[in-house]
């Protein structure tokens, strides 16, 4: 089976797609969740036009209870997570993604912030991607897009087993 994600933007179909195909020649589509966590209003506004723009679809918490809250019952719907570092209480992002990652040992995480990068390497997840404010929305959809194609091809060369 394989799988590669890409992004159409074409005025048809608008949207950030993994595509399936399996041995018979079928090709499957599935739209892309990805979780936000962020406590700042304007951030979280300009994370959830960069998703929007590059097709994903996503689901937002703003504090990392919430997001905790959150993932649990839906954890399963988003293939990727995107989290300020500071997140205006004791819980940090780095708290946020070990926990997505207890749940998801895959996840693809995505870390913004604007002053912890130097945090990054001790208290990040492995196979993680850091973006510093300020950021560009391309940043964001290019490391989530990159990430899951990471992904898809790890699970390629390492299929797991059932």
């Amino acid at each position: 089976m394989t799988r590669s994600v890409f992004r159409d933007t074409s005025r048809n179909c608008r949207g950030t797609f993994a595509l399936w195909q399996v041995p018979n020649g079928v090709v499957m589509t599935e739209v892309v969740c990805v979780f936000v966590v962020d406590d700042d209003p304007l951030v979280m506004m300009t994370l959830e036009h960069a998703l929007e723009d590059g097709g994903f679809v996503f689901k937002t918490a703003c504090s990392a209870i919430e997001a905790k809250a959150l993932f649990d019952p839906c954890g399963a719907e988003c293939r990727a997570l995107i989290t300020d570092v500071n997140l205006g209480s004791a819980a940090t992002g780095w708290d946020v993604a070990r926990s997505a990652r207890e749940m998801n040992g895959t996840l693809p995480v995505v870390y913004v912030t604007g002053d912890s990068a130097h945090e990054w390497r001790a208290q990040g997840v492995p196979d993680s991607i850091l973006i510093e404010k300020p950021f560009v929305s391309a940043q964001i959809t290019n490391a989530v897009a990159f990430l899951l194609n990471a992904q898809s091809q790890l699970s390629q060369t390492f299929p797991q087993r059932p």
